[in-house]
């Protein structure tokens, strides 16, 4: 069976008991993707760290809960597949990533990527 990582980049965190060393840098991740409505196209150095902090604090909950890694990632709004967690090689490889919900007809898979690859 399937089960993904939904990453959450852009949205408060709902439980009080969020450590301080997590919501921070989730906060400024946060200001940063919704600061403009380009804000994920752009690389942010000064970020990255934090994206990368964000994303494997909730990859690991993950497989701590489900005793295994996801089968893919997607993401709240598509913030997956922002700049920094592209460029970034913040994923692990060999994971899966959900690509946009610009499906073409054709498509069975949706792992697939929305333009074929070229070769």
């Amino acid at each position: 069976m399937d089960v993904g990582l939904h990453l959450n980049l852009d949205e408060t965190f709902t439980s009080n008991n969020v450590p301080a060393k997590v919501s921070e840098p989730h906060q400024r991740i946060r200001r940063f993707l919704k600061g403009s409505r380009y804000s994920q196209l752009v690389f942010n150095p000064a970020l990255q760290n934090k994206f990368n902090y964000v994303f494997n604090v909730q990859f690991e909950e993950f497989v701590r809960l489900y005793g295994r890694v996801p089968t893919h990632v997607d993401g709240h709004h598509h913030m997956h597949l922002c700049s920094n967690m592209l460029f970034g090689g913040i994923i692990p490889q060999g994971v899966k990533v959900r690509g946009s919900f610009q499906l073409l007809a054709r498509r069975k898979n949706r792992f697939e990527p929305a333009v074929p690859s070229p070769g």
